[in-house]
């Protein structure tokens, strides 16, 4: 059981690592899903015996391809108060995961300020991370760019969204989009499309927002998309075998339970089956064989010492798969 922790795909196996735990402690751990197998396994904690390795949550996690393999990518992350003598940390220090060897390898620092909740993504070769929070209410809207080639960042980037934290964002059709999270403890509404071209250079595009216009029926309900922590997953699995995103789960939005998809090519959202397994936020999210999945999570982000003798109600270890092509009045959830 965990919250706030991060999953990455390599070949034929999902991670999923980190986060703050039932014990209310930062973890190191990681556990690798065969999707093969469809079973999960425990992974040899070789993070933890690095120097200056440390548990955390809130930490981003990328993919990237060097001279045809696949490698991992964290860092970031936020350290609790315990409340008997550790002080909060905000992380900035980034790794790289062999998991052919399950090694680590520490590579040079982000280079924003040290930062938890931020949002990250791979686009044409490179990876991004950006947004987030640190201390004394400070939001972010940065965003650089890491070249796994050179294992070097450059940026800021230039976004043209809001400073959030806990946002998502998804990689559709040769492009990026950076939607959801939250501002103040408001959520956020605009949605941005991230490009990258043939020379590597960045371009940022506005799309249409989340919220109600009047006298447009189609976003009648866009209101209700916007929260924080949510999860985001591609999914082909729908009749007509298109691609489409997904956004999921999630906090201090007004319709937690609602699933959307987006259509990239219309720009329109649509709201689908309602999930299954009760409120929750904090929550990763993969896809097998074009299948939709979230797991992990829990009831709160930073659940404190105060609920340290029933901390197991505060986390969730269930795992849900999403079907799509069924509608708001139909089932669409099997726990799984």
């Amino acid at each position: 059981m965990r919250n706030q922790a991060v999953s990455f795909t390599i070949g034929d196996n999902v991670y999923v690592g980190l986060g703050f735990g039932v014990d209310l402690s930062e973890y190191t751990d990681f556990k690798r899903f065969d999707t093969k197998a469809m079973t999960w396994y425990d992974v040899e904690d070789t993070f933890k015996d690095m120097p200056d390795a440390k548990g955390r949550h809130g930490a981003i996690a990328f993919t990237a391809e060097v001279d045809g393999k696949t490698y991992a990518y964290i860092g970031l992350g936020y350290i609790a108060p315990n409340g008997v003598g550790r002080q909060k940390e905000y992380l900035k220090d980034f790794w790289r995961y062999d998991a052919e060897t399950n090694t680590w390898k520490k590579l040079p620092d982000f280079p924003g300020t040290e930062r938890r909740d931020a949002v990250a993504f791979s686009l044409g070769g490179y990876g991004f991370v950006g947004t987030g929070r640190a201390d004394n209410a400070e939001m972010f809207k940065d965003f650089y760019r890491f070249d796994p080639k050179t294992e070097t960042w450059s940026g800021d980037l230039g976004f043209l969204g809001g400073q959030r934290y806990g946002a998502t964002a998804f990689v559709i059709d040769g492009a990026a989009y950076v939607c959801l999270g939250l501002s103040g403890g408001s959520p956020r509404t605009d949605v941005t499309k991230c490009t990258v071209d043939a020379n590597g250079n960045v371009t940022w595009e506005a799309m249409q927002a989340l919220a109600d216009k009047p006298k447009v029926k189609q976003d009648k309900d866009y209101g209700r998309i916007p929260r924080g922590y949510a999860i985001s997953f591609i999914s082909n699995r729908g009749k007509d075998g298109e691609s489409y995103a997904y956004i999921a789960t999630g906090s201090q939005g007004p319709n937690l339970q609602t699933v959307w998809k987006y259509n990239h090519k219309k720009d329109q959202w649509h709201q689908m089956e309602n999930i299954a397994g009760g409120s929750i936020t904090g929550a990763v999210g993969f896809v097998v064989d074009g299948y939709g999945y979230y797991t992990t999570g829990g009831t709160s982000i930073d659940p404190t010492g105060a609920v340290s003798s029933n901390a197991s109600s505060y986390f969730s270890n269930t795992s849900w798969r999403f079907i799509p092509d069924v509608k708001e009045d139909r089932a669409n959830d099997y726990d799984y």
